[in-house]
């Protein structure tokens, strides 16, 4: 095949994280001798990012509707927020059959499980269909959703991407090409000489500070209550600093019938950013909790951290340790099987009990105290990037896996 083939990316957010970063990393190591990369997603930060990347992005003309039945963003059959994505993707499919065909692409890639039900119009469209899971399945009341995405991954796709083996195991795909790669990092963008005491001075930190980084933001989804509540418990520490990277801007103010829905769901626990709020005004800690808000060179907020958390309360995929183990930084994560593979306790890092934040607070704590264990821990987590999360090996393998799809596209 001499012609260049057109990669059509549908990205399912307009904000900024972990899926948008692997995909920016694909598109990024993306043979261009082979491949031109296309990305349709909504408006946001995303746009800009990906076009940095290298690729052709396109603002998608209409919504990008998921189905969201995944962990963390699960919701029964009747919610209004499943079935605005499940409805919206169903009357969608003409659109988007005319839009792929229109697109002029020969491979679809959807960046995410919740996007599968757009594979038939892919299909519909001629092309090749490639789906990236990187979310964290679930079973539901009835497992009947669950099982229509595994329908749709193993019949309506031409090859799967999971990111993790469990996540293989979890989905039973029968697609014709099913891949592990995780995601991956650019070490040498990590391994840029950046002090630690630059990268303190960057954020307000003192040089001889503790600190403890959470990529995250202000998330239920994330555990960033919970992480505070831990962090209040060590207030006999007072070098310690908490570092919070992410969205950590209040919420909009709502009015009128929205503002009333918003109370109802969150009643009887209240508004998540503002219990945060909480605990940071009562327990005096507005001098060591810093709240440094989206970042896009995060390679500085690793460098200034000690230790990195990820207190997640629902299990899925944690982009943080492969970042801190770029850093020879040791983490202490939720002990979700998800992780097993990338955090092995002990060795690389230490697991604690969802919800439990008195063993958060002690494994913070460990590690803060006892700084040969903590560096033994962070370059043990150095070597699982190494092994797992080489960008010049799983980079290789993305576009191994496209070049298959290329060579059935002739053989057609």
């Amino acid at each position: 095949m001499g012609a260049l083939t057109r990669i059509l990316f549908v990205h399912q957010t307009g904000g900024w994280g972990g899926a948008g970063i692997m995909l920016a990393n694909i598109i990024g190591a993306l043979d261009r001798t082979c491949f031109v990369p296309v990305v349709v997603c909504p408006p946001g930060d995303a746009v800009e990012q990906l076009t940095r990347a290298g690729a052709e992005v396109h603002v998608a003309p209409q919504p990008i509707h998921q189905f969201t039945h995944i962990s963390g963003y699960q919701y029964p059959c009747c919610h209004p927020a499943f079935l605005r994505g499940a409805v919206g993707q169903w009357r969608a499919q003409s659109f988007w059959r005319d839009y792929f065909r229109e697109s002029g692409a020969e491979i679809i890639h959807l960046n995410a499980v919740t996007l599968a039900p757009l594979a038939p119009a892919a299909r519909a469209a001629g092309a090749k269909v490639l789906c990236c899971v990187q979310e964290t399945a679930v079973h539901g009341l009835l497992g009947l959703r669950t099982r229509w995405l595994r329908h749709l991954l193993s019949t309506q796709m031409d090859a799967v991407v999971f990111i993790s083996e469990f996540d293989r195991m979890a989905a039973h795909c029968a697609a014709p090409l099913v891949e592990v790669i995780p995601n991956w990092v650019n070490l040498e963008q990590f391994a840029a000489d950046f002090p630690q005491a630059q990268a303190r001075r960057q954020f307000d930190l003192p040089e001889d500070a503790r600190v403890v980084l959470m990529m995250g933001g202000i998330d239920p989804l994330k555990g960033t209550l919970p992480l505070l509540q831990a962090f209040a418990r060590l207030a006999e520490m007072p070098n310690l600093h908490l570092l919070i990277a992410g969205n950590c801007a209040p919420p909009p103010a709502l009015s009128g019938i929205r503002r009333w829905r918003q109370a109802v769901r969150e009643w009887p626990h209240g508004n998540y950013w503002q219990r945060c709020m909480d605990v940071i005004a009562e327990r005096q800690l507005d001098g060591r909790v810093h709240l440094v808000g989206m970042q896009h060179a995060v390679s500085p907020l690793y460098a200034a951290a000690d230790v990195v958390a990820f207190p997640a309360i629902h299990p899925h995929q944690a982009r943080p340790v492969l970042e801190a183990g770029a850093l020879k930084k040791p983490v202490v994560v939720t002990d979700f099987p998800q992780l097993h593979e990338f955090v092995q306790d002990g060795v690389n890092g230490l697991r604690v009990r969802p919800g439990d934040i008195g063993a958060l607070a002690q494994a913070i704590e460990r590690l803060v105290q006892d700084a040969p264990y903590a560096a033994r821990l962070g370059e043990a987590n150095y070597r699982m990037t190494l092994a797992k999360h080489r960008q010049t090996v799983n980079a290789l393998r993305f576009n191994a896996l496209y070049q298959q799809l290329r060579e059935r596209i002739a053989a057609c």
